[in-house]
């Protein structure tokens, strides 16, 4: 009998195997939860639905037809009623008249949180978003354009947004000077063994927020300043506290590259700002959109993402701590620590708001979503581990990503009300 040879595979169709087990992998908690699940998910689709059906930014009908039992907070939200994460606004003359939280109103409230006094509502108010519009647009535009209704366009779009990140994250290495297969390495550690896996599967912006910090670190590597432009511009539509990160960036790269080569970045720049204050003032009477902020005690927020094991950002995404392999072990020319500082500006500046606003948390969610963005420059450290280590701090640092892998396979598949409230019991699932 003649035997039968099997081909021998090939380096690349040995990549393209790999990459597509690693996208099954990477879609499969969608297979397994294909709805969105809670906190501020159904309210960004509520918002997505009322610019796509409704045509208007007044949320008042929209969570109306919600609790008459449409679809427009997601299929497990239909008829349930929900706190609206709305102001309320009189909208009757010019300028538009702030009035307050709806959930202080709907407490019977006198005084909202920062002591101001409520005024009385009129008759003919509207409700409007308390967050930015740019993702829940972002959602409904892509929903218009796929013809998918906005919960799957809007896990369709989180999905796609964290695998660009991955993306922008492997050629910030590899502009580092980072090998390629370190690259993969560092890369696959961002998508699939951090939370990033998880926010993959749900409707909140943060994968949205992953794809700016990793765009505009890679077009500030490369001195791309007019698209760095339209990306601060996108960043700030996105998320109001990311106005000093962004524009510290932006205004960086213009002076360091010369303000008359770049006077068109600039004026990208200026101007998508200003629009950004002028839209809010027409809808809100205020130049931002009004998220509550009061301060807290940093050393709560530094307990909760650090040393809390129940909330601990660092437990959720171990290999973080790879980074503190590089101590004693790492030299940069005096270009890249230049660059290593600049970017190191831009992600503290990220999160500091975080550590001093007492929402701090980011309400019902898998804990330590304010400090995704971290995962960006930590990717970047673990491969320059593989880099430049010793053979003991490589293999330190495999056991992390194989630990955060493992960590994020069980968050991402487990239900979501074990997952996401603030406890660790549910990794005794192991």
């Amino acid at each position: 009998m003649k035997s039968v040879q099997i081909p021998k595979l090939h380096f690349s169709h040995l990549h393209f195997v790999l990459a597509a087990a690693l996208l099954v992998y990477f879609f499969s908690p969608w297979i397994h939860r294909s709805t969105v699940f809670s906190g501020d998910e159904p309210h960004y689709l509520i918002v997505a639905n009322s610019l796509l059906r409704l045509g208007k930014l007044d949320l008042r009908e929209a969570y109306e037809r919600q609790q008459l039992g449409n679809d427009f907070a997601g299929r497990v939200f239909q008829g349930i009623p929900l706190d609206h994460h709305t102001v309320l606004v009189d909208s009757s003359g010019y300028p538009p008249a702030y009035l307050g939280a709806w959930h202080d109103y709907a407490e019977g409230k006198t005084v909202d949180v920062n002591g101001r006094q409520l005024p009385p509502v009129p008759q003919n108010y509207s409700e409007f978003s308390v967050r930015a519009i740019a993702w829940p647009a972002a959602i409904a535009v892509f929903a218009f354009c796929t013809s998918l209704p906005t919960e799957v366009a809007s896990k369709t779009l989180s999905h796609l947004c964290v695998l660009c990140s991955a993306a922008f994250v492997y050629a910030l290495i590899l502009s580092f000077g980072g090998s390629k297969s370190n690259a993969i390495v560092a890369s696959i550690a961002f998508g699939l063994g951090s939370c990033n896996l998880v926010f993959a599967n749900t409707a909140f912006a943060e994968s949205a927020l992953l794809l700016y910090f990793s765009s505009a670190s890679y077009f500030f590597l490369r001195r791309w300043i007019l698209l760095l432009a339209f990306i601060t511009v996108i960043g700030v539509w996105l998320k109001f506290q990311l106005l000093l990160p962004a524009t510290f960036l932006l205004g960086l790269a213009i002076i360091q590259s010369g303000f008359k080569h770049n006077i068109v970045s600039f004026l990208v720049g200026v101007i998508g700002i200003l629009s950004f204050f002028v839209f809010n003032f027409f809808i809100y009477g205020l130049i931002k959109p009004p998220m509550a902020w009061y301060f807290c005690n940093p050393l709560d927020s530094i307990y909760y993402f650090i040393f809390n094991p129940n909330t601990s950002f660092i437990l959720r995404n171990p290999w973080i701590l790879s980074s503190l392999l590089l101590i004693g072990s790492f030299r940069w020319d005096r270009n890249d620590k230049r660059l290593y500082l600049s970017l190191g500006a831009f992600f503290v500046l990220a999160i500091l708001p975080t550590f001093l606003w007492g929402f701090f948390s980011g309400g019902y969610c898998y804990p330590g979503r304010l400090l995704i963005c971290l995962t960006i420059p930590a990717a970047v450290l673990l491969a320059l581990v593989f880099d430049s280590c010793s053979k003991f701090r490589q293999v330190i640092a495999t056991f992390l990503v194989v630990l955060g892998l493992l960590v994020n396979w069980k968050a991402a598949f487990a239900p979501p009300q074990l997952a996401w409230k603030p406890g660790w019991e549910w990794l005794f699932l192991f």
